[in-house]
């Protein structure tokens, strides 16, 4: 990694700190934060992801996502590949943390690594959604989930993929990236693919299998050039991005298209893989 830069929209680095809510140690992380951008003049600034907006998250020298993976997720949501984004996990002993890679007990030199250069920056990849020609704003970091509104309900839909359609019932459809694997669609039954590979995957949930429905088309590996279309063909769908998005709902008739988004995330990482 190079050492931090101004960007385009500050003479300074600017650093921005996101969170969803704060505990003592989360005050005490940032308290760390400011600290370390003071020390070295950095531009700080601070806003709950609730409040994150795409201008105010453009164009910063280095985001931290301070939390767990949903606050990690949330703030992915609002970063374009100019942003590297680093996960400080609040709270270890309750927190997952798949995407964070520092907490209290390391965040000073975790920090200074940053400022040294010295930090890895791993290109992510990321998937776009669009709902009848119209991109879902957020890109998705680990999958996008179509199903019904009632999750009781079945979903009838036609799915395309790889040169062959079907006309499906099924509990949904599941598309993920290759760090999407390793959570929601590996518990669906997809195998984890490597942690920077630019393939992506889908997964049908429960296809019903009949005279009048079709289920051969129940998970796959996809190409970063290849697309993933459904039409719906139920009413009172939705789709939701990374389980922390907006839900859209879906009109009958509704055409989706999933491939691979221009922008991967930039992901601050310490290892060597």
């Amino acid at each position: 990694m190079n050492r931090l830069k101004p960007s385009k929209n500050h003479k300074r680095i600017s650093v921005l700190a996101t969170f969803l809510h704060l505990d003592q140690q989360g005050n005490d992380i940032m308290k760390g934060i400011r600290t370390w951008c003071t020390h070295y003049g950095y531009v700080f600034h601070t806003v709950p992801t609730r409040q994150l907006t795409f201008q105010g998250a453009a164009q910063q020298s280095l985001a931290i996502a301070i939390g767990g993976d949903g606050t990690f997720l949330r703030t992915s949501h609002f970063l374009d590949e100019s942003t590297p984004l680093l996960g400080v996990n609040m709270d270890p002993p309750k927190k997952y943390g798949f995407y964070t890679r520092a907490s209290l007990h390391d965040l000073h030199k975790k920090l200074e690594l940053i400022s040294n250069g010295k930090a890895n920056i791993r290109q992510m990849t990321r998937l776009q959604a669009r709902i009848n020609g119209k991109s879902v704003p957020e890109p998705i970091l680990n999958e996008v989930f179509i199903g019904s509104v009632k999750p009781h309900r079945s979903l009838r839909l036609q799915l395309s993929v790889k040169g062959k359609t079907e006309f499906q019932c099924n509990s949904g459809v599941l598309v993920g990236t290759a760090t999407g694997s390793y959570g929601w669609m590996h518990s669906a039954g997809i195998l984890s693919l490597p942690l920077f590979s630019k393939r992506f995957a889908f997964v049908v949930r429960e296809p019903i299998a009949s005279r009048l429905f079709q289920a051969t088309l129940r998970k796959g590996i996809l190409r970063q050039d290849e697309q993933l279309n459904i039409k719906m063909l139920s009413s009172d769908a939705y789709l939701v991005v990374d389980g922390v998005g907006k839900e859209y709902l879906l009109p009958p008739a509704s055409r989706i298209t999933v491939d691979a988004h221009g922008q991967p995330l930039r992901f601050v990482d310490f290892g060597d893989t």
